[in-house]
């Protein structure tokens, strides 16, 4: 499944956006649910066109492997942990994971997290007990532990 479209800010980090807009990522760390990246989506636009992927997973009787970047993993992940929507930008997705979610009997799901590759600094990027991810989903650990705002 496709990223979220960043339109004219295709191939660019987020720390790059940030020194070559500073006006427009700064309404993106106000807004990130509805801002409109130029020329491309906002994270509400990717819930819209997840709407019936959600459905078809969701009718299916075999296991469903879904493959796709950050942005489309936080949005299901909203959905599937029953999270508010509008924080899917919070959530963090640790790299080399796979991310198992489980029906429960009764409604609901079990998350497991397997992890493939550990990283560089020795961490394995799977989640903690203390709720905690690792690894950065970005490769900008610094920048979104010196910022309120998660991507």
């Amino acid at each position: 499944l496709n990223p979220i479209d960043k339109g004219a800010f295709a191939g660019l980090e987020m720390e790059e956006i940030s020194e070559l807009e500073a006006d427009w990522y700064g309404e993106l760390s106000k807004n990130p649910f509805t801002t409109r990246f130029p020329g491309g989506e906002c994270y509400q636009d990717v819930v819209s066109r997840l709407e019936s992927i959600v459905i078809e997973m969701e009718q299916q009787l075999a296991p469903v492997v879904l493959v796709s970047h950050v942005s489309v993993i936080q949005v299901l992940l909203a959905y599937f942990r029953q999270t508010p929507v509008k924080d899917c930008t919070k959530i963090e997705v640790p790299m080399h994971t796979v991310i198992e979610l489980r029906p429960l009997l009764g409604g609901g799901w079990q998350e497991v997290q397997h992890t493939l590759i550990q990283d560089e600094g020795g961490s394995d990027g799977s989640q903690s007990d203390e709720g905690g991810v690792d690894s950065p989903i970005w490769g900008d650990r610094k920048e979104r532990r010196a910022s309120s705002f998660k991507v």
